[in-house]
Formats: structure tokens, C-alpha cells, sequence
């Protein structure tokens, strides 16, 4: 499934050979990575990192540099660091130029955003708590995108008839069924639950981050041609990564510039419906789902190109009922309501 993306090592021995490290390179979104890690510690990094989509090279960009290790006793972060934020599995402080980011556990992850290098002291335990542990790595590297420009936002994104949708919302509003639905009406899909937003020749452009869907059982029993029964998960909350593009041949885009913005939300006892947005309300909205960059000059770009995609967009709110999930069809009609509606400016 993954199998195009992953590269190969190159394997450094030390201390005859009883401590063996890994060199890798990998791209994401035509940014480079180069991994230096323990087997252990590459299993599960490189597959993180091999996981979302490569994208075109990009020259002019400096690759960022990784380098992890396991250790008993992580080091502490200064102690003049400020908190920036507190997620659920990490939080984040600054110390001058430096970022920190760690877990409950103690495990460490150090970004130098000038030099580019991550140096991550993990414990023994993070290994075996894939979500924690993916989290401390890619934080360092949302981070750095943002020093080139590109913006991170949990949002689906689908083109159809030279229209492009953004459906942003929170965990569990349907950005994943919202996308597979229309998919299986005819659009096409960039991504199903997070883009990279970047300002190119005036106009704001949502790159692909990953290239597959991740479905759980229900989404899965909801859409039966695209995942076999024998291979839905059975634990509840577990999820499998589907390449959709292979079930629904050229269904994918790398890119695509938005033009509506629809923002989700359930409404479980009444019928589906679609109401415009002020650019006010649609700026706020995203504000809200969106984590600003720690070094303020960074931020204020971050938050410009936010108002340029409110300028560039429509914004809805997609009020999602019944009706939807008893018929996708009805999901396209509504896109085609928001599609002839202006948002109120």
C-alpha cells in the first residue's frame, strides 16, 4: 500500500556492531527529511514519514534533519522556557528561538527552526504508544512548514466542474464520510482531513497531505466497494488507511485551488441544510481550527494567508442530517446549492 513511497537505508555500524544506525531520506510534500535513528526507532518513524504524500520537490527548500535516540532520562527543557500550548498528548515551549515539545512521560523533542535540525530523547515506553510517539515527531515538522509557508488545516478537500471545496470541521463532524461520499458521486479528492494551505501567485492553493483514507468499520460497512469485510477493523475506534485512487481510478488531485469553504457540523434530528456565511464568521471559524505558528512574525503570515483564503472562498455552514447518511445523493445537491450562493460580505 505504501510500498512507492518508502527508500532505501543506509546502515552505519558502531561499536562492533552491537549499535546499529539508520540514515534515511524521505519527502513530504516535496520538503526532505533525512532520519537519523536505531532500528528500533526507524520501524515505526519511517513509516509515519512515509505515510503522507510526497509531492514535487521543492529545490529552494533546506531539507530538515531528524535525529532521535532512546535514553532512560530525557533531558529537561530550560528552565526559562515559556508554554505556547498544551495539546492532548503534547505541549510545546519556547526558549528563545528554540522549541520544545513534549509528553507526559518525559520524552523530548528540540527544533532549531534556523539551523532546521530535530533532535528527539525518547523513552522506552513512547515506542509502544504509536499515537503519542507520532505526535512528538511530526509536531517539530508542522512547525517547520510553517517557516516555508505552508500552512497546515484539518479540512477535507474535493474539485468538481472547476470548483474547489474545503470542509473543515471538528473530529467527528464528517470530513471523512462528507468525502467519501462525494467521491462516489463523481468528485475528485485532495485529501480527506488535513491540507497544506500556500499563497502561490496571489492565490491560496490546499495541497494533498496524505493520499489515502483512513475508515473504521462503519465508514466502511457505510461505502461497502471500497473496503472487503475482511479487512475492516474490528476493535472500535480502530481504523485501516485505504487508497481510494485504486478502488475509484484519477478520483485523486495533488492540489486544488478552494473556492467554497463548508464547515460541519451534525444535526441529528432534523433534515440536511446549507446556510451562508459571513467572511467574519468564516475567518473566526478558522481561526478556531487552526494551531498558529510559535514565533510570532511566523504567526502574523500564517494569519494573513488565512485572511486571503476567506477573501478567495465562500463559506457555508453544512448542517448535516439523516437524510445525508440514508442518501449521499443528497449531500451533491446541496454542494450545488452552495456552488450558486455567494457567502454575505
Amino acid at each position: 500500500m505504501l510500498e512507492h513511497f518508502f527508500t532505501t537505508p543506509d546502515y552505519v555500524f558502531a561499536c562492533g556492531g552491537s549499535v546499529s544506525v539508520i540514515n534515511s531520506t524521505h519527502t513530504i510534500q516535496g520538503v526532505s527529511i533525512r532520519l537519523r535513528c536505531d532500528h528500533r526507532l526507524h520501524l515505526r518513524i519511517s513509516y509515519y514519514f512515509n505515510f503522507y504524500y510526497k509531492g514535487e520537490t521543492r529545490r529552494l527548500v533546506k531539507p530538515v534533519l531528524y535525529e532521535l535516540s532512546r535514553v532512560k532520562n530525557p533531558p529537561t527543557i530550560p528552565a526559562d522556557a515559556v508554554r505556547a500550548f498544551k495539546a492532548p498528548d503534547v505541549s510545546c515551549y519556547i526558549s528563545g528561538k528554540s522549541i520544545y515539545y513534549t509528553s507526559e512521560d518525559g520524552s523530548v523533542m528540540h527544533l532549531d527552526p534556523v539551523s532546521r535540525k530535530v533532535k528527539g530523547y525518547l523513552r522506552e515506553k513512547v515506542l509502544d504508544n504509536t499515537r503519542i510517539l507520532y505526535s512528538l515527531v511530526g509536531a517539530p515538522f508542522s512547525e517547520i512548514l510553517k517557516y516555508n509557508s505552508l500552512y497546515s488545516l484539518h479540512s477535507s478537500a474535493l474539485y468538481r466542474n472547476g470548483v474547489g471545496y474545503l470542509f473543515s470541521g471538528d473530529s467527528g463532524s464528517g470530513k471523512t464520510t462528507t468525502a467519501l461520499g462525494l467521491v462516489a458521486h463523481g468528485f475528485k479528492y485532495a485529501s480527506d482531513d488535513v491540507v497544506l494551505l500556500e499563497e502561490v501567485k496571489g492565490e491560496i492553493i490546499a495541497h494533498s497531505l496524505t493520499s489515502t483514507f483512513n475508515v473504521d468499520r462503519m465508514l466502511g460497512e457505510r461505502f461497502p466497494g471500497i473496503v472487503k469485510e475482511e479487512n475492516l477493523p474490528v476493535k472500535e475506534g480502530a481504523k485501516v488507511t485505504v487508497s481510494i485512487e485504486r478502488i475509484v481510478p484519477d478520483s485523486f488531485i495533488p492540489h486544488l485551488r478552494p473556492d467554497v469553504m463548508v464547515f460541519l457540523k451534525i444535526n441529528s434530528g432534523g433534515k440536511s441544510r446549507i446556510n451562508p456565511l459571513s467572511q467574519f464568521e468564516v475567518f473566526n471559524r478558522l481561526l478556531k481550527q487552526t494551531l498558529l505558528a510559535a514565533d510570532k512574525e511566523v504567526s502574523q503570515n500564517q494569519i494573513q494567508t488565512i485572511g486571503k483564503l476567506v477573501r478567495q472562498v465562500r463559506g457555508f455552514e453544512l448542517l448535516r442530517g439523516k437524510d445525508i447518511y440514508e442518501d449521499p445523493a443528497c449531500l451533491v445537491s446541496l454542494m450545488a446549492e452552495a456552488g450558486c450562493h455567494y457567502a454575505d460580505h
